[in-house]
């Protein structure tokens, strides 16, 4: 089983190399945090705005991906992973 470490910068202004553009406390009492950063992603290696939305709640932690290619307009969703406790 593979881990992953998530660290939140000391000043709070990132999530490991992942800028925070927004958090929101949802109306259900979740916190929604997007972060952004510049990279490369797809088969071929295409320049990307590239953005993660983290949500948690009490039994909730989940990590959406999505890319907006350079020249483009709509994002593309790459994958989430959704973790609950019970």
């Amino acid at each position: 089983m593979a881990t992953q470490i998530i660290t939140i910068s000391q000043d709070g202004k990132y999530i490991g190399k992942e800028q925070i553009v927004s958090r929101t406390e949802l109306a259900d009492g979740q916190i929604q945090i997007v972060t952004q950063k510049k990279g490369k992603d797809g088969n071929d290696s295409k320049e990307a705005l590239i953005r993660q939305t983290y949500t948690i709640s009490k039994t909730v932690f989940s990590i959406r991906k999505e890319v907006l290619f350079s020249g483009e307009n709509k994002w593309t969703q790459r994958h989430e992973y959704i973790y609950s406790k019970n």
